[in-house]
C-alpha cells in the first residue's frame, strides 16, 4: 500500500458478536406424520447447511444448540417444505412474501425494559406524485418528541426485496433508540424508513426518497434542515445502497453508512475509472463472513487510492440480521455523534492488506 495514504483512513478490525456466553437452545416442532425435518436459519446460512432434527416417540422433531445472545432468524424445512415455527408468535416478513421466526437470547441494548421510555413508530402512506401511486415508508419519533425542538433526521434504508417494517421488526430500532438514549449514550433524532427500491422504477423511486419524501418529512414533522442534519445508513440492496442514493444527492446527506452493502462488478469498475469526490463523511461496515465483503474490501481499496477519509468496521459476521443487530449500537452512537458535532472516537488507521480479498468469489 503506497504509504501516501496512510491515515487518510480509519479502520478498525476487530472481533464483535452480541456479548455473553452461548446459550443452550432446544428447537422443537410436532409433525408426526413428517419423515424428515430440518432446521434452516442464520445458524446454518440458511439452506447452505441445514441442521436435521431428531423424531422422539410422540412426533415431536427437536434440535439442541449452543448459540450466542441476540436474535436468530430460522424456519423449518419439513419433507421438503419450508415453514415458519407455528409454536412462536415472534415472527417477521422473510422479504420473499412470507414470514420467518425468529429467538431472542440474553439481554441486550435490542430488549424492552420495564423502566425504560420508548418512542413510537408510525406507519404512513402517501399519494407520491413522483411515483404516480400510493407508497409507504414508517417514521421513527423518540419518545420525548416535541413539536417547537427540531431533530435531526436518519434515512434508514431496508434491504433488497423486504418491506419498510424489517428495521423496526428484526432491526428492533424502537428498543435501541430507547436504551441507548436512556443510558445518554446518544440524543435523540428522527428516523424514516422507506422500503425498498423497485427495481422497474428505481429511477423514480430514488427521486422520490431524495427530493419528494424530505420535503414531506420537512413539512410535517419539526425536523432541522440541512447536511449537518441529515444522514442516510443501510444494509444490503441490489441496486440503490446508501452510497449510491447519496451520490445522487450529493448535498443531502452530511453523513452516510453503508452496511454490508451490495457493490456490484459494473459499479465498481466504473468508479475505479474516475477520481472519486466524496462530499459527505463516510463510515462503513461489513462482516468478515459475508458474501459481499471482497466487494466492500475493493470499494475500500478504491477509497483509498483517491485519498477519501472514510470509517471502516470489519468484524466477524455475515449477511445477517445477528450481525446486524451487533453493531446497530456502535451505529446508531456515531450517527447521533455525528449530529452533534462531535464525533470524537476515531478508529485507529492501520494499513490495508487486500491481497486475500481481491479474488471476485461472488456470483452476480
Amino acid at each position: 500500500m503506497n504509504p501516501e495514504y496512510l491515515g487518510l483512513q480509519s479502520i478498525l478490525t476487530t472481533h464483535m458478536a452480541m456479548s455473553g456466553a452461548l446459550v443452550a437452545v432446544e428447537f422443537c416442532l410436532y409433525a408426526p406424520k413428517a419423515e424428515s425435518v430440518q432446521l434452516i436459519g442464520e445458524m446454518t446460512d440458511w439452506q447452505l447447511a441445514p441442521l436435521a432434527m431428531q423424531r422422539d416417540a410422540k412426533g415431536n422433531w427437536r434440535l439442541g444448540l449452543r448459540l450466542r445472545h441476540g436474535q436468530w432468524l430460522y424456519k423449518f424445512m419439513v419433507d421438503g417444505q419450508i415453514i415458519a415455527d407455528p409454536a412462536n408468535p415472534l415472527r417477521a416478513a422473510d422479504g420473499l412474501g412470507g414470514e420467518h421466526s425468529y429467538i431472542l437470547l440474553g439481554d441486550g441494548d435490542w430488549s424492552q425494559r420495564a423502566a425504560t421510555e420508548y418512542g413510537e413508530i408510525i406507519k404512513i402512506e402517501i399519494a407520491s406524485k413522483t411515483l404516480q401511486t400510493n407508497t409507504q415508508f414508517q417514521v421513527y419519533l423518540p419518545p420525548d418528541y416535541q413539536a417547537n425542538r427540531r431533530y435531526s433526521l436518519l434515512y434508514l434504508m431496508h434491504g433488497y426485496r423486504t418491506e419498510c417494517n424489517q428495521w423496526a421488526s428484526n432491526g428492533m430500532i424502537c428498543q435501541f433508540m430507547g436504551n441507548l438514549q436512556a443510558q445518554g449514550l446518544i440524543e435523540p433524532f428522527i428516523i424514516v424508513m422507506p422500503a425498498t427500491v423497485n427495481q422497474q422504477n428505481a429511477a423514480q423511486y430514488t427521486q422520490f426518497l431524495g427530493d419528494e419524501l424530505y420535503a414531506w418529512l420537512l413539512k410535517h414533522f419539526s425536523i432541522a434542515p440541512g447536511s449537518a442534519n441529515t444522514a442516510v445508513a443501510g444494509m444490503s440492496q441490489l441496486s440503490l445502497n446508501a452510497f449510491d442514493f447519496a451520490m445522487q444527492f450529493p448535498t443531502r446527506f452530511g453523513l452516510v453508512v453503508p452496511i454490508s452493502a451490495f457493490f456490484s462488478q459494473q459499479y465498481l469498475h466504473q468508479i475505479a475509472q474516475q477520481h472519486i469526490q466524496v462530499p459527505f463523511a463516510l463510515r462503513l461496515y461489513c462482516g468478515s463472513e459475508d458474501y459481499v465483503f471482497a466487494r466492500n474490501e475493493r470499494f475500500a481499496e478504491i477509497l483509498l487510492k483517491n485519498a477519501v477519509h472514510f470509517d471502516y468496521l470489519r468484524v466477524n459476521g455475515e449477511h445477517s440480521w445477528h450481525y446486524w443487530n451487533s453493531m446497530t449500537r456502535d451505529l446508531l452512537i456515531a450517527i447521533s455523534e455525528f449530529f452533534s458535532g462531535h464525533a470524537t472516537h476515531e478508529l485507529p488507521s492501520i494499513a490495508l492488506d487486500f491481497s486475500q480479498t481481491l479474488h471476485e468469489s461472488i456470483y452476480e
